[in-house]
């Protein structure tokens, strides 16, 4: 039967599931404020505190209060449950939980890259790049869990450059006109985290899968050896002339 487990040194899998876990967190309790916040109608400066937050974990050019606190606790959310997927599954070893987590975590990126496109070619095209540094590690990394090679894997280290990337451009790109961070920290908390998540998984070996398909491949090469060793013993007895035995030699070797 075909294995789902990921192979490899269990506390390099814990690590990454640890990553992952505390990504969940961090995007689950930022929904459970901005749920509060709706339930208690606190606009004022707690909602600018986390309309700031929201900027930087879901990056869009036009928002409202309405729409921000109807929308993001949402796709907070998602992100929450899918980075728990992934932590799970490096905790069990499944390689199934990561592949869904993953793409999972993407969905709530893709949805605020296609609100934020209409106004981002024509005032501040940063805004899309702020999505796609979530967006693309997301789908790279639940590719590389279909990868059969064994570590490290290409995708998962190019998915965990990308986050650190986004690292930077958060750094430089989100300030308030009077030049302090838009709350910068949870950005780099939550792309760190993702960073090193992916980093870590990339040094895990990838599952076997093809296991059935090998087993019926070598019982063929046997099964192809027998035919040949017997057709040899019948050409040395004489019973076949070597003609023949090269005739059913070439149809042995070709079926």
């Amino acid at each position: 039967m075909s294995s789902t487990k990921l192979k490899g040194k269990p506390i390099i899998n814990y690590a990454a599931g640890a990553m992952f876990l505390l990504l969940g967190v961090v995007f689950l309790y930022y929904s459970l404020e901005l749920f509060l916040l709706r339930r208690n109608q606190e606009i004022n400066e707690q909602f600018n505190r986390l309309s700031s937050i929201t900027f930087v974990f879901f990056p869009t050019f036009s928002i409202d209060g309405q729409e921000l606190l109807r929308l993001y606790p949402i796709l907070g959310l998602i992100v929450a449950a899918g980075s728990f997927l992934v932590s799970a599954g490096f905790f069990s070893s499944n390689v199934v939980l990561p592949i869904t987590g993953s793409f999972l975590t993407g969905i709530p990126f893709l949805i605020t890259l296609i609100k934020s496109l209409p106004e981002t070619f024509i005032y501040h095209y940063y805004y899309s790049f702020g999505n796609l540094f979530y967006l693309i590690p997301c789908i790279m990394l639940a590719v590389s869990f279909l990868s059969e090679k064994k570590k490290p894997r290409p995708l998962a280290l190019i998915s965990a450059g990308i986050w650190f990337i986004g690292i930077i451009f958060n750094t430089q790109f989100w300030r308030r006109p009077s030049g302090y961070f838009l709350y910068v920290w949870s950005g780099l908390v939550a792309l760190s985290l993702f960073s090193l998540g992916a980093a870590l998984y990339a040094f895990t070996e990838a599952p076997k899968r093809n296991v059935k398909k090998t087993q019926s491949s070598t019982n063929a090469t046997d099964t192809k050896i027998e035919s040949l060793s017997k057709l040899s013993d019948l050409l040395d007895k004489g019973i076949i002339s070597q003609e023949e035995f090269e005739a059913k030699k070439e149809k042995i070797l070709n079926s």
